[in-house]
């Protein structure tokens, strides 16, 4: 595991997990991803990514408050079974896969490489994927 506290995997652990409630009613998460943002499609050796552009996407509001991130790329992880594969886990369990959709912050910085070494830079939306034969 990773050092540090920003680091990568991370077991969410939902009996420990806080929301802020009121600052989500107040401001709820916002995002918008136009099929056109998705521009090249690439295979980095360990997943898939797909490469965008940024035009029109949009990802605000919740604890991101009114700054406006711009969607930079997104990407997928899976494994060799229908129950290992995420990054992440919650409460101990892995799930198939993970979906990560990477922003950076373009109230702040300038570009993408500016952001990301910043600790406010980047956002990442993730969504756990499971598998289910119907």
């Amino acid at each position: 595991m990773a050092a540090g506290s920003r680091q990568s995997p991370v077991n969410i652990e939902t009996d420990r997990a806080e929301s802020d409630h009121e600052a989500l009613s107040n401001k709820p998460l916002r995002w918008k991803y136009p099929a056109s943002a998705s521009r090249k499609l690439v295979n980095p050796g360990y997943c898939w990514r797909i490469d965008c552009d940024g035009d029109g996407t949009l990802l605000s509001g919740g604890p991101l408050k009114d700054d406006i991130y711009k969607l930079e790329q997104y990407h997928c992880h899976w494994g060799c079974s229908d129950s290992r594969g995420s990054e992440h886990t919650v409460d101990g369990q892995a799930f198939a896969g993970e979906l990560h959709l990477v922003h950076w912050n373009t109230t702040k910085y300038r570009t993408f490489a500016e952001a990301a070494k910043a600790s406010d830079g980047l956002a990442v939306l993730g969504v756990f994927l499971k598998v289910r034969i119907i």
